[in-house]
């Protein structure tokens, strides 16, 4: 099952901001998932219409999160680069 994103631009109170960031690393997922969950909890969206991506998401940010920072490339290194390279 995949599950469709948008990118969303939020205008926060800078001391929510710091608390909900807070929150999302306690509990081991991003931001936008913690805002994602919040708002499936406040709309009342059945669970079931995201239980499958919410698992696959909590899963791999904390994967992902224990793994961010433990390399350091060159500054010149262009991923998008690296991976065109890959692909073609």
């Amino acid at each position: 099952m995949r599950t469709e994103h948008q990118t969303l631009q939020l205008d926060l109170n800078t001391a929510l901001l710091n608390v909900a960031e807070q929150s999302a690393k306690r509990q081991g997922v991003s931001l936008s998932t913690l805002i994602e969950n919040a708002l499936i909890k406040y709309l009342s969206i059945p669970q079931q219409l995201s239980l499958k991506h919410k698992t696959f998401t909590a899963e791999h940010e904390k994967i992902t999160s224990k793994l961010r920072g433990i390399i350091t490339l060159p500054e010149e290194y262009d991923y998008k680069k690296e991976l065109e390279d890959r692909i073609l």
